[in-house]
């Protein structure tokens, strides 16, 4: 997937660590050895419920975990943490909605904090950031855990009913969103807005300019645009499906990519700004970067690659893990 990461000069830094210097260890998982990147991300899923429908979501259409209770959940935590405590690995917390679970977040967030782990990204729709809980809003729970890094909180139109549209579900208003900047400016959080480029919607360089420009006004200064994952038609029919319901799967999968737009078209139009300038390319072991210089601004273009052009891996066909998922008491290595 590839993705566009936008900030003020003043915040040089989308990531925290160096892609350029990032390594490889070995981790047993599943009864196999892996080769894992360093840092490697563990995703903590603190729960799949969720107050919309995206149409884009990688949870849709994959079948509901069956919930465990918290203290199950949190023993396997702990045991996991235990497992990968002073090794390379950062915490994304994400969902679902994570908000959605205010007690069991709470508890996830002071284990992460009681082991020593850093941050990367918390992933959030926005629902619950300002919920109060025993009298503090969850993002002063964030803050006191030291969960301030990259509060990825996704966000596809400035219009309210638009993006009520896209999500399927209704999430923070605009309002809102400009009180959870406020209250990260104050306490040296970075909130960053997350959108995927859709057809229709955010869908070229103008539009993003244009969704900068209006959430700026509330001081947010740091976005990411990511392309979605454009979905492949079926093409294997059963044998008591007939070719009706083929030709309708076919369909509905066409419809689906109409909405994909390429991150790539995307900077193809960004570079004609005149005052739009190359810096550097740094390259990695899983993705390269393009880095530009834009006003006051720096752009990075994330470029991922296949597994099989991925630096590191000794055998041919063994790919290498980036990411740890860790759901209702089981740690795996994919979504």
């Amino acid at each position: 997937m590839n993705t566009l990461k936008i900030t003020d000069r003043k915040k040089l830094l989308t990531e925290r660590h160096n892609l350029e210097t990032a390594g490889i260890w070995e981790l047993e998982i599943q009864g196999k050895k892996r080769k894992m990147y360093s840092p490697c991300n563990l995703n903590i899923v603190i729960g799949r419920m969720c107050n919309c429908d995206c149409g884009f979501c990688f949870f849709q259409g994959k079948r509901m975990k069956k919930q465990i209770g918290d203290e199950a959940y949190l023993a396997g935590l702990e045991a996991v943490m235990k497992r990968l405590r002073g090794l390379p690995v950062e915490i994304t917390i994400t969902g679902g909605e994570p908000t959605l679970y205010p007690e069991r977040l709470i508890h996830v967030l002071e284990m992460v904090k009681k082991y020593g782990f850093s941050h990367r990204t918390f992933s959030t729709n926005g629902t619950g950031l300002l919920k109060r809980v025993d009298g503090k809003p969850l993002m002063q729970y964030m803050k006191e855990t030291g969960c301030i890094y990259n509060i990825s909180l996704s966000r596809m139109a400035v219009d309210e009913a638009e993006n009520r549209r896209i999500f399927r579900g209704d999430t923070i208003r605009n309002g809102g969103i400009s009180q959870a900047a406020v209250f990260a400016e104050v306490n040296d959080m970075d909130l960053r807005l997350s959108c995927n480029l859709l057809e229709g919607s955010v869908d070229s360089w103008e539009k993003i300019r244009e969704y900068m420009d209006f959430y700026g006004t509330y001081g947010i200064t740091s976005f990411l645009f990511r392309e979605i994952i454009p979905p492949k038609k079926s093409t294997v029919v059963s044998e008591t499906a007939d070719r009706d319901k083929k030709h309708v799967s076919d369909v509905m999968a066409d419809d689906k990519n109409k909405e994909y737009i390429s991150v790539s078209d995307i900077v193809t139009e960004m570079k004609q700004e005149q005052d739009m300038e190359l810096l550097k390319t740094a390259h990695g072991m899983v993705y390269d970067v393009d880095i530009y210089s834009f006003g006051d601004k720096l752009i990075k273009h994330y470029q991922g690659k296949p597994g099989k052009a991925q630096k590191g891996c000794a055998e041919e066909g063994e790919e290498l893990v980036t990411s740890l998922i860790y759901e209702e008491g089981e740690l795996r290595t994919i979504w």
